[in-house]
């Protein structure tokens, strides 16, 4: 995986090795720079040399390396940025998109700077001991740093529990992610010697104006943000689906020279229909991606490698996306970055989509404000030591309230889509391309992220987790207004409806376009569509038997869950609960083999 790595202290010129910085160098990433000071080695991580300039600058007064993209209103001047470090002014931080780590050395004062993202999408981890403090992109590369790695049993509680850790941990003891929006200073010996947030936690604002203002004001915002995104690209990947999110993305960059689409799927499914008929109309070049018998003859090494590379951000059955990216970078080599419409969803529609991000637990919650003794009950029978897995349930529900306020209140919702999701679920899958191109999210733009927290037209009103008498129609009439703006975007029907039939907002027009398009499937004898993925399927049929050697008795998974649980799921071919198991079995055994996938291999072909 790309990113930067480093250590400052008086260890850090002995212990930072070579296989220590080839943490994030994992599968086949091939450019790098590093530095060397007194107390101080660094290096940042590219998948090509093309992609390297511009993520290390050094001048007499300071280094700074960097990962990731940052989208600023102005060219960086990084003499400044350091000048405003010296006084503690961090501020301007905030006015700072992207998704990005920074580590600023500083000649003068010889302390280093580590900076997060505003939502804190790029995972920067620490660890700090005699030796000074190690820093990484990645937590898997403290299975390198520490001399006894030591699994932290809540990592893996929060896995069952949430989909990922809530409280932005690290499945090892001793390791910490930073904050999302976070500045720490560390002088020579690896001491922090402070800590700042740059920018406050977006909150809702009351709205003014009427529903055709907040379209406009919406409209502008988009149009203005979003090409950002590709200001410094000569060619783009745009991953084209069905839904509304990747649809508005594509509105916004139909324009780009150089853009092209890509969709992946089971031949026959939707998203790959829709997909080949929207390259049509936007004049793209287009591939697809289908799972064939390549794929599954290959899934269980992909599972493996999903999470290898992911650094254990990624659950094994994004194997499918490691698959398609690999596959399409392969013939498309020179791809500058890779857009995204993840998160689309999360700010305006109010999908968690369950059960893939939000957990049915959280889900719970949300609609109903506290865990019921049915949940509680379901959730400790899972695990060796249910008291503890009690005690983190209920650490659960408290971080909740604390953080982002009442469990049932739409605000609290948004929230969570907004500081939870991008920074654990969607990290792992920006993870998997950082391996081959750049990622980008317009989506987790400061100002669309703010035109969310105050609009009425966003998931702050339309959280799924709560009825407030809204429908299809209500939830998906901000997104068809933004595709309405591109001919291209909106030339092909969505939902099978007319994308004008939701930007109408009438409801009429609505409910006529359903009425023929239930009647047209009827008259033509529309048959189901395959799914986009079947991991039931997959995991009952070919990974079958990796899966039984995989989680056989004295699997590592034992040491947390209880071996009738996961005797249970392999059973009954559970794929969700599958997914998990094999995911933390996973984990355990690369970290027990310092990140090194090659025995995981080799045991369980």
């Amino acid at each position: 995986m790309a990113g930067i790595i480093g250590a400052i202290g008086p260890g850090a010129e002995e212990h930072f090795s070579d296989d220590f910085r080839s943490s994030i160098a994992l599968g086949g990433t091939s450019a790098s720079r590093s530095s060397s000071l007194p107390r101080l080695r660094m290096a940042t991580v590219a998948p090509s040399e093309r992609l390297l300039p511009g993520r290390v600058v050094e001048s007499p007064a300071g280094l700074f390396m960097l990962a990731g993209h940052i989208v600023a209103d102005a060219p960086i001047d990084w003499e400044d940025v350091l000048a405003k470090f010296r006084t503690q002014d961090f501020s301007f931080l905030g006015t700072w998109s992207g998704r990005f780590a920074l580590a600023v050395f500083d000649r003068s004062s010889s302390e280093l700077y580590l900076v997060t993202d505003r939502l804190g999408q790029y995972p920067l981890y620490v660890a700090a001991d005699e030796r000074g403090l190690a820093f990484s992109t990645s937590q898997a590369s403290f299975c390198r740093w520490l001399d006894s790695p030591d699994l932290n049993t809540d990592w893996f509680l929060d896995l069952f529990l949430a989909n990922f850790s809530f409280s932005h941990s690290s499945f090892l003891r001793g390791v910490s992610r930073l904050e999302p929006a976070s500045v720490i200073r560390i002088d020579q010996e690896g001491s922090a010697r402070g800590r700042w947030q740059y920018a406050p936690d977006y909150r809702t604002r009351p709205v003014g104006g009427g529903k055709e203002d907040e379209v406009r004001r919406a409209i502008g915002v988009f149009k203005e943000r979003m090409p950002r995104y590709a200001a410094d690209t000569e060619r783009l990947v745009l991953g084209l689906t069905s839904g509304f999110d990747s649809r508005a993305v594509l509105a916004m960059f139909a324009g780009h020279p150089g853009l092209s689409g890509f969709t992946y799927g089971i031949a026959g499914c939707e998203d790959i229909k829709v997909g080949q008929k929207l390259a049509r109309a936007a004049g793209l070049d287009y591939r697809t991606v289908v799972f064939d018998d390549e794929f599954e003859n290959r899934l269980g090494d992909l599972m493996v490698e999903t999470v290898w590379l992911s650094g254990g951000l990624q659950s094994c059955t994004r194997a499918s996306l490691l698959f398609a990216y690999r596959r399409l970078l392969a013939e498309c080599p020179d791809v500058d970055a890779i857009l995204s419409g993840v998160s689309g969803d999360q700010l305006f529609r109010g999908h968690g989509n369950v059960p893939s991000i939000v957990s049915a637990f959280v889900s719970h919650l949300f609609e109903h404000g506290a865990f019921s003794p049915e949940m509680r009950s379901d959730f400790e029978g899972m695990f060796v030591d249910p008291g503890r897995a009690m005690e983190r349930m209920t650490r659960f529900e408290s971080f909740v309230k604390e953080r982002y306020g009442d469990p049932t209140d739409t605000a609290t919702h948004l929230g969570y889509l907004t500081y939870e999701v991008p920074a654990e679920y969607f990290a792992g899958e920006a993870c998997l391309v950082d391996n081959l191109a750049d990622f980008r999210s317009p989506f987790c733009d400061r100002d669309i992220v703010d035109l969310a927290y105050s609009s009425r037209l966003s998931s702050r009103t339309f959280s799924r987790y709560k009825d407030a008498g809204y429908g299809n129609l209500q939830k998906n009439y901000l997104m068809a207004e933004l595709i309405s703006t591109e001919p291209r975007a909106a030339a092909v029907p969505i939902q099978r409806r007319p994308v004008r039939a939701f930007a109408s907002g009438k409801p009429i027009a609505y409910y006529a376009a359903s009425a023929f398009s239930r009647l047209k499937r009827l008259l033509t004898g529309d048959r189901p569509q395959p799914h986009l993925e079947n991991w039931n399927r997959w995991f009952a049929g070919p990974m079958k038997g990796r899966i039984d050697r995989l989680l056989a008795p004295g699997a590592r998974c034992e040491r947390v869950l209880a071996r009738s649980f996961i005797d249970r799921c392999i059973r009954e071919s559970d794929a969700f609960w599958l997914n998990k198991l094999v995911t933390a079995e996973i984990v355990m055994r690369l970290a027990e083999e310092g990140w090194r996938a090659s025995r995981l291999l080799d045991e369980t072909a």
